[in-house]
């Protein structure tokens, strides 16, 4: 180390001192790293980037770095104006006497703070960050020594990832809190998609209460949903809501199908998908805080590195979710099941321990002997000898081979059965790795070359299970280990390796697991128990229908999870169940089963008797039933409603004979016939009482005829004989007539009334229009007509959209719909557009109509012309607030409108400025030109002020040549700005009559509680200022 340093002494002395003028420098040990976490940092998130930044430093040996770590915990506390101060104050005081070499912010609220509170600090210290959404903050700065890793999520891979597993899904529910970093990471994705019709529209739900968002999942009609960022959600109380329980809450719902754009949310039965790893956003960001010792400028890293495939192997699972193959090659997966062997790694290792401890006694025992007598080592050899046949015998009886390689010579030896795993002769030629390894299939070359130069590089055990190909061309299946032996430096100088064929097992376990996968895949759930009860196996339904996991539910018997129902004895209904089962071989009933949480369902049970190893046990198809069973309860109970509305209908409802015996009628058509009961009408001929008898004999043929007679009106007879107008349907079933009767009395004298009301409708002169309660016109007058110029088949079935003349904003009819939804009436006067163009004023009146359950069924619009009276109006107005001549505001109207504008400066803290423009030399213009001369330019001044200045802007003229513009929200500097705009503007213009002028100007801000006398003087003070210095410019000093 030293001979190195002394060597390359000039090289360190030169990067030393370019370093320190140049970049900071992280040479030195223990450099000093502060850190910025916009979350806490046991945020998974934060977690995650942390890592991934500080793995990238400790893999860089010779750096040492001492980080300090500050967390703003803003999912907790909002990062306020006030908290922010607090914070700052705190950074302040705590770091006073302390000098980073770098400083590290992770997400856009610790950015936030790191630019705007700690880099005045710290101005020349470089600052790296990860996790960042908004990239419009860097962007508007120029900095070399500010730079890190954006956070972009890909939302088009995730769907059309999508769109292959579930192609019927069109919409996919996109959850996010209400945080910035949502909001922005919506943006994104909205602005991915935009242009994209081919793939699943995005449902956008951001809430701040997790309530909400439960509330929208629930009504989301698909069951694909995407998590953005979640971790900021508020309970009820105010309290944030753990992720864990956000995702459980989520889960719960088993129709759902959760992605994930980031990895910190992949548990709990969430998928994954394409995510953005914070794990490679923080060791991104190292890197890059790396590069900035260097004298390259670094470039901004793009986010698309950081984004992988990353899923939950057992979501998958139990979702049944097979990916295609381009993704699942190239993905990362959590939460992976062991196979057999690992397993049973640990009774593996202990076996071969064993194993290689009996040798070895044996090897003692037998050198001990030798040594002792020349007879004793004779007799030890061919003790060995048979132990070596024994082995030889223990190795073939297992199919498992040994071999070791001497790792300096590169020798290698094999038993006698490894030659026979390869299918070889023993002795038949001489081992080597190369050849050893020209045995294995082709595609499991670098897996077993992996392991080996893992375990070199790591100095430990290695197990792989891989394929070899025996030299008649079989493909077998084998589990070979290795360890390792060392010198005194602890440096591998010999490989122990055994390899055993497992191929029959490895065969059996891929049949086994496929037939297991099969029956986890039936929805039904499949128990297999003895007669007493306890399970001997259980599929997956099983025991997740019931809320357990498998290993508690194995704890449990059938006597556990059937559900105590009123008059069932458990123990009596199993023993004839049982006995059905053993004398008619299988038996289907009903019972209800518990879940873990108490609640119980519904299920319909078909049980066989099964035999293993003349062991009897019973099979049992569980089915739950609770919909069939719900269907069921729906159909009584709509039996029931079905009768309970005959009976209760408004209108009458009979069965009757073709001869006309009364079979049935309702209380209604008893009433309408004027009897007490329905049951005194039955078996009479009551409704063959017609005022026309001819009537009766054409109903009867009619239904004869066609079957069934729809809406036909007839004279009844009632009981005291009078004449009652009904409207009639019948129809035919076998010999029974069945219909309605409809009293057509209070329908007729109703009718009588619309047609009177039909008829002032039509006279009077104010426009009438009827609509329904989505404002989709069903009736207009005449005088609609008359006012408007549309006629009433134009806009029937139409909102009144088409005489809108755009003058009332959104807010106006925002108001209206909020005043007549709430049942309240509406009065204004509105500026519509006729249809040949010209604009009219009308006085309306809209009035909600309620029904008899004060239930809003639409809007009824009353509307008078009052155009003459509203220009009237306006033109007094005009002449009250404006200056005939300009057009411009009068003083008595600036005045008034300055007031408003004062208060509003006042309340929100706003800048407020004033400019007085003055014609230069206007009198010589009367004087040369005339006065219709001076009026011209005074107007063509008025128009060039309008043209270049804000519709906020507040335009007068306060008299003769001198005008007044007041600048609501405009400091000095811009006012001065607009002042030199105007100034150009005027000396450049052609005027009609006088070519050209100019002006001078004199601007003042306002100053809190400043009078308007002393904010106007100091402006005409200035104006002043400008013309005594010369005109033609512009004054904002008072010297």
């Amino acid at each position: 180390m030293f001979d190195w340093l002394e060597r390359n002494k000039k090289k360190l002395c030169f990067i030393t001192s370019v370093c320190f003028f140049i970049a900071p420098s992280f040479v030195k040990a223990n450099a000093p790293i502060l850190v910025f976490h916009s979350y806490h940092s046991e945020y998974p998130w934060t977690k995650e980037q942390m890592r991934g930044f500080t793995d990238e430093f400790n893999s860089q040996n010779e750096l040492f770095p001492k980080y300090s770590v500050e967390e703003l915990d803003s999912k907790r506390v909002e990062l306020s104006e006030s908290y922010e101060a607090i914070y700052q104050e705190y950074v302040k005081k705590k770091y006073a006497n302390y000098q980073p070499k770098l400083i590290y912010a992770t997400d856009d609220n610790a950015l936030h703070f790191v630019i705007h509170d700690v880099r005045p600090l710290f101005p020349d210290v470089p600052v790296v960050f990860s996790g960042i959404n908004d990239k419009a903050t860097v962007s508007r700065l120029s900095d070399d020594y500010l730079t890190g890793v954006f956070e972009e999520k890909d939302i088009v891979a995730n769907l059309e990832l999508i769109q292959q597993l579930f192609p019927a899904e069109n919409q996919v529910l996109v959850l996010g809190d209400d945080s910035n970093t949502a909001r922005k990471t919506i943006e994104s994705l909205q602005a991915q998609v935009a242009e994209n019709d081919k793939l699943p529209k995005l449902k956008i739900q951001l809430n701040h209460y997790f309530d909400d968002a439960l509330a929208g999942v629930d009504a989301f009609s698909g069951k694909v949903i995407v998590l953005t960022s979640i971790g900021a959600y508020k309970s009820s109380d105010g309290s944030l809501v753990p992720i864990k329980e956000v995702i459980d809450q989520l889960q719960a719902n088993k129709a759902l199908f959760i992605f994930s754009l980031e990895d910190s949310y992949i548990h709990g039965g969430v998928l994954g998908g394409y995510v953005n790893r914070g794990y490679l956003q923080g060791r991104f960001a190292a890197k890059t805080a790396l590069q900035m010792t260097s004298l390259v400028k670094p470039e901004h890293t793009e986010a698309q590195v950081t984004n992988q495939w990353v899923f939950d192997s057992q979501a998958l699972r139990d979702r049944q979710i097979l990916l295609p193959e381009r993704i699942s090659q190239n993905a990362v997966y959590l939460n992976v099941e062991p196979s057999f062997f690992q397993r049973n790694e640990a009774l593996a290792k202990v076996f071969l321990t064993v194993l290689s401890l009996l040798i070895l006694f044996v090897s003692i025992v037998f050198i001990f002997y030798l040594v002792k007598s020349k007879k004793t080592m004779l007799a030890n050899q061919n003790l060995l000898t048979q132990i070596s046949k024994r082995l030889n015998l223990a190795q073939r009886i297992t199919a498992t081979g040994n071999w070791e390689w001497d790792i300096s010579e590169n020798k290698l030896w094999w038993s006698d059965q490894t030659y026979r795993l390869f299918g070889l002769q023993v002795g038949e030629m001489e081992p080597t790795p190369e050849r050893f390894l020209s045995y294995v299939f082709s595609d499991d070359v670098e897996k077993l070359e992996k392991a080996i130069e893992e375990s070199l590089n790591s100095k430990s055990d290695y197990k792989v299970v891989h394929r070899i190909v025996r030299k008649d061309g079989q493909i077998r299946v084998v589990e070979e280990s290795g360890w390792l032996e060392f010198d005194e430096n602890r440096m591998p100088i010999k490989m122990n390796g055994a390899v055993r064929d497992i191929t029959e097992q490895h065969e059996a376990e891929l049949k086994l697991q496929m037939q297991a996968n099969i029956i986890d895949a039936v929805q039904d759930s499949v128990m297999v128990h003895d007669f007493a009860g306890h399970f001997i196996y259980l599929n997956k339904a099983a025991w997740q229908t019931r809320g357990y996991s498998q290993k508690e539910m194995m704890a449990l018997s059938v006597a556990d999870i059937d559900a105590p129902m009123e008059g069932y004895d458990f123990a009596e209904n199993a023993r004839k169940a049982i006995d059905s089962i053993r004398s008619q071989g299988a038996v289907r009933f009903q019972v209800e089963h518990l879940r873990k949480d108490g609640s119980h369902f519904p299920v319909e049970v078909f049980a066989t008797l099964l035999k293993v190893d003349e062991q009897e046990y019973v099979l049992s198809s569980v089915r739950d039933v609770t919909e069939r069973v719900k269907t069921q309860q729906a159909l009584e109970a709509s039996e029931k409603k079905y009768i309970n509305l005959i009976e209760n209908a408004m209108v009458g409802v009979y069965e009757a004979s073709l001869s006309g015996a009364v079979l049935y009628v309702n209380s209604e058509l008893a009433k309408m016939l004027g009897y007490e009961s329905a049951d005194a009408l039955i078996g009479s001929s009551a409704l063959s009482r017609y005022e026309d008898v001819s009537q009766r004999t054409f109903v009867v043929d009619s239904i004869k005829k066609n079957g069934s007679i729809s809406n036909f009106q007839v004279n009844l007879l009632d009981k005291n004989g009078k004449v009652l107008p009904v409207l009639l349907s019948a129809s035919l079933e076998g010999e029974v007539m069945s219909g309605t009767i409809i009293n057509l009395c209070e329908i007729l004298e109703s009718r009588k009334k619309l047609e009177m009301f039909l008829q002032i409708m039509e006279q009077v002169d104010d426009s009438v229009i009827v609509t329904d309660k989505d404002g989709i016109i069903n009736y207009v007058n005449p005088a609609f007509t008359r006012h408007t110029g549309y006629t009433s088949k134009e806009v029937l079935g139409k909102r009144p959209g088409a005489v809108k003349s755009g003058v009332h904003d959104h807010e106006f009819y925002s108001d209206l719909w909020e005043c007549i939804s709430s049942g309240e009436v509406f009065n204004a006067v509105f500026t519509n557009k006729h249809k040949d163009g010209h604009i009219f004023y009308e006085k309306k009146t809209i009035t909600p109509l309620m029904d008899e359950s004060e239930e809003i069924v639409g809007y009824v619009s009353t509307g008078k012309d009052v155009t003459q009276e509203t220009l009237f109006n306006k033109e007094l107005q005009d002449l009250a607030s404006l200056d005939k001549l300009t057009g411009l505001f009068n003083r008595h109207k600036f005045e008034e409108l300055y007031l408003l504008e004062e208060a509003r400066a006042k309340r929100d803290y706003q800048a407020l400025s004033l400019i007085i423009v003055d014609i230069d030399f206007f009198k010589r213009i009367n004087d040369e030109f005339g006065h219709n001369a001076g009026d011209t330019v005074l107007v063509e001044v008025a128009q060039l002020l309008k043209n270049n200045t804000r519709s906020m802007d507040i335009l007068a003229r306060w008299g003769g040549e001198e005008f007044l513009i007041l600048c609501p929200g405009t400091d000095l500097k811009n006012a001065c700005s607009l002042a030199e705009k105007l100034r150009k503007e005027v000396e450049q213009h052609v005027f009609a009559e006088v070519n050209h002028i100019t002006v001078s100007l004199g601007v003042s801000d306002y100053e809190a509680n400043a009078s308007f006398s002393a904010f106007f003087k100091k402006a005409d003070d200035r104006l002043y200022l400008a013309k005594h210095h010369g005109r033609n410019q512009i004054c904002f000093k008072d010297v």
